[in-house]
């Protein structure tokens, strides 16, 4: 009987392990980012077609990253950024007349996919209506 005592928990705890749900690992989910608060619209200069933003934080201007403002309606409006700086201020192009002064700016970096990843997705593509 002492005997049972000492392997009946050894036993218990192979046959735990073997039973375990032995799946595949899970794939890697892309961790979503938080659009940033960058800037302000601090001046409107519609008749020469401009406005500048104050920023509040480095402001990339890359490919594949996109501003937007969004007024107190929740109404959003895209922000096309030039390469033009003066001082705390970047110069952006006025493509809408609903932007109004104070109204935040907001940077979002779009995930652009390698070129490898869309050739392999036409192939793919191209495999499947076959």
């Amino acid at each position: 009987m002492s005997h049972l005592r000492f392997y009946l928990p050894i036993l218990g705890l192979i046959i735990c392990s073997c039973s375990s749900n032995s799946t595949a690992p899970e794939e890697s989910k892309k961790e979503v980012q938080q659009d940033l608060l960058v800037g302000r619209i601090a001046a409107l200069y519609p008749d020469d077609g401009y406005m500048l933003i104050q920023r509040y934080r480095n402001i990339r201007t890359t490919e594949n990253t996109v501003y937007y403002s969004r007024n107190q309606h929740g109404e959003i409006y895209s922000i096309a950024l030039n390469e033009q700086k003066q001082g705390q201020f970047y110069v952006a192009d006025i493509k809408s007349s609903n932007f109004t002064i104070n109204d935040p700016v907001f940077q979002r970096t779009i995930d652009v996919p390698l070129q490898d990843d869309l050739a392999q997705s036409d192939t793919e593509t191209a495999n499947s209506l076959d």
